[in-house]
This record gives C-alpha cells, sequence and structure tokens, in this order.
C-alpha cells in the first residue's frame, strides 16, 4: 500500500510538472487594442475604425517554440471613419467572434515574437443603419506581434491581418479587416513550482519510508 500511494504522488507531480511546461493557460482579459476595415486587402483604404470592444476570455498556450489560441469576445464595435456613414452603415458590430490559431514563436529573453501562423475568426456582424446581420466565418487571417514574460503575467498583443481571407460583405460591399488582439495571462511558473514541490514532497516520504 505504501509503494502504491508514493506512486500515485509521483503520478500527480509529472502531471502538474507536465501541465506547467505546456504552459496552458485560461486568458484573464481579452480585448481589441485596435481594428479597422478597408476596401482592399492591403487596408489601404481605411473606411471603418474600432469603437469599442468589451472584454473576452478563452485559452492560450505558450511554449516549445509555439503559440496556439481560442478566444472569444462577445462585443466589438465600429464606426466610419469619413463621413456619416459606409455605404450606409453607420455602425458596424462584431457578436460573439471567436479567434483561434497557431503559430510559430521565436523567444529571445521575455519576448516571444510570432514568425508565422493563421487563425481561423467567425462570429455575427451586425450592421446598423444599412444591410442585414449573419454569420460570417474565415479560414485564413495571418498572424504576427508579440508575447511578453512580465514575470507575474503575460502580455500578448497579437495582429490579425486582413490579407487573404479576412473579409466579407457588409451591405453588399466586401470590406477586409485587420485586428489588434490584447491578451493577459497568469505567470505560468506557478504549476512548475506547485507540481516541483509536491514532487520534493514524495521523495521526502518515500525516503522516510525505506529508513
Amino acid at each position: 500500500m505504501r509503494g502504491s500511494s508514493i506512486g500515485w504522488w509521483f503520478v500527480c507531480c509529472s502531471v502538474l510538472l507536465a501541465a506547467g511546461s505546456a504552459q496552458a493557460l485560461s486568458v484573464t482579459a481579452a480585448s481589441l487594442g485596435s481594428g479597422r476595415g478597408c476596401t482592399d486587402g492591403a487596408c489601404t483604404n481605411q473606411t471603418l475604425t474600432l469603437s469599442s470592444s468589451a472584454s473576452g476570455t478563452g485559452t492560450l498556450s505558450l511554449g516549445g517554440g509555439s503559440l496556439t489560441f481560442n478566444v472569444t469576445l462577445p462585443l466589438s464595435s465600429f464606426v466610419p471613419i469619413s463621413g456619416p456613414d459606409d455605404n450606409g452603415v453607420t455602425q458596424l458590430d462584431f457578436v460573439n467572434v471567436t479567434y483561434s490559431g497557431t503559430a510559430s514563436v521565436l523567444t529571445i529573453g521575455p519576448v516571444s515574437s510570432i514568425t508565422s501562423g493563421s487563425a481561423t475568426i467567425s462570429g455575427t456582424q451586425t450592421p446598423t443603419g444599412a444591410g442585414s446581420s449573419g454569420p460570417f466565418a474565415v479560414s485564413d487571417s495571418l498572424l504576427s506581434g508579440t508575447c511578453t514574460d512580465l514575470g507575474t503575467s503575460i502580455v500578448c498583443g497579437i495582429i490579425f491581418s486582413s490579407l487573404t481571407d479576412f473579409n466579407f460583405d457588409v451591405n453588399g460591399q466586401k470590406r477586409w479587416f485587420t485586428h489588434t488582439m490584447n491578451l493577459t495571462v497568469p505567470e505560468p511558473s506557478t504549476g512548475l513550482l506547485l507540481g516541483a514541490g509536491l514532487l520534493i514532497l514524495a521523495v521526502r516520504r518515500q525516503t522516510r519510508a525505506t529508513r
């Protein structure tokens, strides 16, 4: 029985240590820091700009040269930047939009820079003034940005590019979008420290049992 108990201690500690090294984290804050809608994929002609963004929830994993995330924002609002409307649209809302993707990162010191990757983005677009609401889904928005380890938390700024597939029709006119999402997650070393602490306790128990 004693050997079996010690075995379970080692199993639990191993699981905790593995979870810490994978750095699977719950997002504590997520919102758009900037965003715009344009008439072209390069976003040289901007028509819409971010007005506000509610905080969302999700998960983020950072480690082993890769970044994986899945975040849902309940509401982000865009307004025209010139004139009273954009083709009759006076406001465009993104409702319950999920951003999910995987990227390769290069880590130097506390900073991990996205070197390549893509994201899927899906939700509901709701225009005010003209047009009708409906679902949208894009599959290949290019990713860039950085994540920085601040010691007590990790802060990421992930940029979703308007190039390739981040576009859909707004009141019959195609609009390309680019978003910058700001994410905050707790410092992942907490899990490692807990796992290491339990592992030390297990070793001590085993040592006492063999005396």
